[in-house]
This record gives C-alpha cells, sequence and structure tokens, in this order.
C-alpha cells in the first residue's frame, strides 16, 4: 500500500504537536511494510526530495506568499493579509497536487494541516481519483488563528473574517467523503458547525505518541512533590493561573518545575513573579528527561486544546496530572485514576488540589497511569488507521485514473496491523 500524506510542515519544520504525531505514524506505517510519502511546503525556492526514517518527504516552494511560512514570523502584517485572502482558495495549490498525485500515485492520500494549500486540495484530489481522508488536528477550518480564542476568552461565536473564511471552508467540506479528528470535543465542535455534512464516516483517532523505554521511567528520589509545566510559556497555556495557584497554597514540601520557553518580556514577567519561591525555570528540555523527574503535571490551558498530547505523555511516564476541563484534555485521564480536572476559570481548584494532594496517592496512580497510556502507542493507533485505510479503499470510490480498477486493493493485504 502507497499512503500519501499533505501537510503544511514535516521533517526538518517539527512546529507542534500535528507535525510530531504525523511523523510516528508515518514512520511506524513503514515499519510495518507500507510506502510512504509525506508532501510538505517550506519558504525555498527548490523542491527537495529525500528519505527520513524511511519516508519519502517531498517539500514544495509554497505557492503562496512564501515569507509567511518563515517559521520566525517575520512577515508584515500586511503581507499576512494577503497571504489569508490567497489561502481561501487556492488553484496553484491545486495544480501542484494534482501534478504531484500523478507522479507518485498514492493508493490514498490524507490531508492533515491545510495552510499554505488551502481547500483547493480537496478538488485536486477527487479530479486525480485518489480516496481521501481529511484529518483534523486543530479548528483551523473555523478560524483563522485556529484555536478559537481571542483577547483572553475562547470565541463563542466567529469575528467577521473567520465568519467569511469558514463560510467558505463549510461549503467546501461538503465533498469530503472520509474525515478522522484527534478528539471527540474536536469532531463535536466541526459537527455543531456544520462541517463535513457530506461525510460517509467521521471517525475519532487520538494522536499516537512513542512509548519510553523503561530506564526513562526511573526517578531520582526526592523528599519534595515536583510539581511540572511542560510546554510553550503563552497566555492561552494557563501558565499564571498555575503559578498563582502554586504561591497560594504555601506548601514548603512542593516544587514547582517549568520547562518550555516563551516571548522574552512574558517569561521575564513570569520569573519575576515566582521570584522567592520554590519555583525552578528550566526552559526547552526534552519531555523524556522533564517527565522522569516530576511526580504530577499540572496542564492549566485557558483554550479548548484540541487533544492535550502532553497528558498522554506524561501517563506513559507513569505521572498523573491536574488538568483543565478544557476541550479535548479530560478525554485522555479518568478522574481519580490516572489525574484530576480543574476549572481554569476558577483558580481556588487548582489551588485546593495542589493543597490536598498526597505522595502516597500519586504513587498508588502511576500503575493506572502507564496501562492507560497503552491504547496510545504508535501500533495500537497504527492498527486503527489501517483499518479505515481498508474500509475507505473498499467504500466504492472510483479507481483513480492512473490504475485499474483494481488498484485501490494494491497491497492492502500485505499491510496487517501488528499483533
Amino acid at each position: 500500500m502507497h499512503l500519501a500524506f499533505l501537510s503544511t510542515n514535516y521533517y526538518p519544520r517539527m512546529v507542534g504537536g500535528a507535525e510530531h504525531s504525523l511523523q510516528y505514524h508515518a514512520e511506524t506505517l513503514v515499519r510495518l511494510g507500507a510506502r510512504v510519502s509525506v508532501l510538505s511546503l517550506h519558504e525555498k525556492d527548490t523542491v527537495e526530495r529525500f528519505q527520513h526514517n524511511g519516508v519519502e518527504c517531498h517539500t514544495f516552494p509554497a505557492p503562496n506568499l512564501r515569507q509567511c511560512l518563515d517559521l520566525k514570523q517575520r512577515a508584515s502584517a500586511g503581507a499576512r493579509a494577503a497571504w489569508h485572502i490567497v489561502d481561501l482558495y487556492n488553484p496553484a495549490a491545486g495544480r501542484l497536487l494534482r501534478r504531484e498525485l500523478l507522479t507518485i500515485r498514492p493508493d490514498l492520500l490524507q490531508t492533515e494541516n491545510l495552510p499554505g494549500w488551502s481547500c483547493a486540495i480537496w478538488a485536486a484530489a477527487r479530479q486525480v481519483g485518489v480516496p481521501h481522508i481529511q484529518m483534523l488536528h486543530d479548528f483551523q477550518l473555523s478560524c483563522l488563528a485556529a484555536t478559537r480564542f481571542r483577547d483572553g476568552r475562547n470565541c463563542e461565536n466567529a469575528c467577521l473574517p473567520c465568519r467569511a473564511f469558514s463560510t467558505l471552508t463549510r461549503r467546501l467540506s461538503r465533498k469530503v467523503r472520509h474525515v478522522v479528528a484527534n478528539s471527540h470535543y474536536t469532531r463535536d465542535l466541526y459537527k455543531r458547525l456544520g462541517f463535513f455534512s457530506g461525510a460517509h464516516t467521521f471517525d475519532v483517532i487520538y494522536g499516537a505518541v512513542p512509548l519510553p523505554h523503561a530506564s526513562a521511567i526511573v526517578r531520582a528520589e526526592d523528599s519534595r512533590i515536583r510539581v511540572g509545566f511542560l510546554g510553550r510559556l503563552h497566555p492561552t497555556k494557563g501558565i499564571r493561573v498555575l503559578l498563582d495557584a502554586f504561591i497560594r497554597s504555601a506548601r514548603p514540601d512542593l516544587v514547582l518545575r517549568i520547562a518550555g520557553s516563551g516571548a522574552e518580556a512574558y517569561e521575564a514577567e513570569l520569573r519575576a513573579g515566582a521570584r522567592g519561591h520554590a519555583v525552578e525555570f528550566l526552559g526547552h528540555t526534552p519531555a523524556n528527561e522533564f517527565l522522569r523527574e516530576i511526580d504530577v503535571l499540572v496542564v492549566p490551558s485557558l483554550w479548548h486544546e484540541p487533544m492535550g498530547r502532553v497528558v498522554i505523555e506524561a501517563a506513559m511516564h507513569g505521572v498523573p496530572v491536574v488538568a483543565a476541563n478544557r476541550g479535548g484534555i479530560s478525554e485522555l485521564f479518568v478522574e481519580g485514576s490516572t489525574g484530576w480536572s480543574f476549572d481554569p476559570g476558577e483558580p481556588a481548584q487548582l489551588e485546593a488540589r495542589l493543597r490536598s494532594m498526597t505522595r502516597a496517592e500519586l504513587q498508588q496512580m502511576k500503575e493506572a497511569c502507564r496501562n492507560s497510556a497503552q491504547m496510545y502507542g504508535p501500533d495500537v493507533v497504527a492498527d486503527k488507521w489501517i483499518q479505515l485505510y481498508k474500509h475507505v479503499l473498499s467504500d466504492n470510490l472510483p479507481a483513480p485514473a492512473h490504475a485499474g480498477a483494481s488498484a485501490p486493493a494494491v497491497g492492502v493485504q500485505s499491510l496487517s496491523p501488528t499483533r
């Protein structure tokens, strides 16, 4: 089976969780015997084709204003506004995808994040006749910022620019036949907004997270309870809520370790507010190294995170969470067994949990955390995808124009789930 994936970014441009989930999934499929191609964009002028861990990577000059793909976000406001207009529906992106599909001839196309490509790629896949699945990682089809969060609050209603943008994407989405969301929250939101009304299937498959080596989950001894935060230091992540609750808890046996970085001014503000308290700012730290050195992870997000993969990463290391009841985060742990939820709009709830939790109960939750995390391992997640791929390929879709009538079934039986 030859599977093609389309994304804004891919290796080595690993921007966030969506790219890492795709990488884990693509490399697992290669290990299981599939041929995998990933089509992505960059701001350079040349096409780059190379292999990385068995995945065939095809990176193209962005068919839009390339400076807007600069990871340092140095494009002007005017350029970004023009980029968004072009990105409503970019025929050049559709032509690029059609040419590439006819060249590499995949059995199935899975589209991931679309900025830079636009929804024109949906029509391109239909025109070539390649079966297609749309994967939803965030809210980008309904919000220009992809977060539905503005001025410190979650958006209940779309602003005028997002309303105009989503009117078009919603209409175009009607012809997408197969959709997967990374959480029930994400799927339910898109359904409520009227997207993908013509879909044959609309599944939920959580992103894969690699299982750590056994040696990675052994922690150094410490008499204190080590509370952790892992992620970008940004107001939407609720780090200020955590800092305030931690300081007010006034427990001498707690230490707060913060792994991550953010805007220089904001980080300086956080450090100033934590001065004189048992708070350690570690900067960017690999997740595996950080998680094996804490006892509980706090996920205080203010915005409705679509999935919150850090909850899964923590569970794989036997670390329970205290997590905001926002978005898809609460789907990833069991209340009282592998973590606790709280309302970040009511900071006293987090303060009370920090004050009341004991080392004994955190210790008791470790095994349940590790057991619950097994369902998010790459092979388990790949098994679910493979079953969906087989279903899509047998969904009475027209055969690709470049192949005979039997093309959709090529390689399906040879790629079997891991047992």
